[in-house]
């Protein structure tokens, strides 16, 4: 289901090679650091901006109109090799994701966990399920060792 928005279908059509590494690695850093800020209320770091917009930019997408027997009538397409296509769908996601601020963006409060989630029920304190219950467990083992 992924693959297709992200223009890989097919399968990558170029090797990861060191530089892809990097921005992979580049962009990541910068998606948690922006995702951290917009938590935390704090003011989105412009380095971090800078690499999101710049990924995004690496592999243009466009929307063209089709007209299959069945499926969407509409598909996007993105240029550029799969690699970029990949990275530039992750950003524009990223990108989205605080730019919309139709929910809260928070970090998962289970120990030990660095992810994050959008608010939408008040009272939500983790990213997932696995993590309710590990922190729900931690909170049974401390109740248990202090008596």
């Amino acid at each position: 289901a992924v693959a297709p928005r992200l223009g890989v279908a097919g399968g990558f059509d170029d090797e990861v090679d060191a530089g892809l590494h990097a921005s992979a690695l580049a962009l990541r850093a910068a998606v948690r650091a922006v995702l951290a800020a917009v938590a935390a209320g704090d003011e989105v770091p412009l380095d971090a901006v800078r690499t999101l917009n710049e990924a995004s930019r690496a592999a243009p997408r466009w929307m063209e109109l089709e007209t299959p027997d069945d499926g969407p009538p509409v598909a996007v397409s993105r240029s550029g090799a799969s690699g970029r296509r990949t990275l530039a769908a992750v950003a524009e996601d990223a990108i989205a994701l605080v730019g919309g601020r139709e929910r809260t963006v928070r970090a998962c409060t289970a120990p030990g966990c660095v992810g994050f989630y959008l608010q939408g029920d008040g009272r939500r304190r983790f990213c997932s399920p696995r993590c309710a219950a590990r922190a729900r467990a931690a909170r049974h083992y401390a109740r248990r060792s202090r008596s």
